[in-house]
């Protein structure tokens, strides 16, 4: 029985951390995409859907990376990206609507986050400044 519930922990951990089962979702609703820029890890999954009952569109792009059908309401275009870089994308039905993926290896990705951790948190907890301390100290000391 301990084994049984072992093995389907690990299951379930490799079930939920893999890459295949990240997907970030972009909504195009009234003439733009939301988000209209999106950060992922290589291996992650980007899904387009149209919840707009009004119009039509079609997901390009200038390099032929990313080429959707048609999308009518409900209908959704996934895309996996492998490879990182910066993939710009646009509606072939409405041009002027634009957007961008960018698509970063895992390890550059939370290196990223870590950093923005770290200025965050340096920013809201500054250290004191010691040469503030010092030159209240000799001020202090008549000479």
């Amino acid at each position: 029985m301990k084994l049984f519930a072992m093995i389907v922990s690990m299951l379930a951990f490799l079930f939920t951390t893999s890459a295949f089962a990240q997907t970030t979702i972009i909504r195009i609703e009234g003439y733009e995409f939301q988000p209209s820029l999106i950060t992922i890890t290589v291996g992650q999954v980007v899904t387009w859907i149209n919840v707009d009952p009004y119009n039509q569109y079609r997901i390009d792009s200038a390099d032929g990376s990313v080429t959707s059908n048609v999308l009518t309401l409900g209908t959704t275009y996934q895309q996996l990206f492998y490879k990182a870089g910066v993939y710009p994308f646009f509606c072939a039905n409405f041009p002027y609507m634009t957007g961008v993926v960018i698509v970063k290896e895992l390890n550059t990705y939370i290196n990223d986050r870590v950093q923005d951790g770290i200025h965050s948190y340096m920013k809201a907890h500054p250290l004191p400044n010691p040469f503030k301390q010092l030159k209240q100290h000799y001020s202090l000391i008549n000479f």
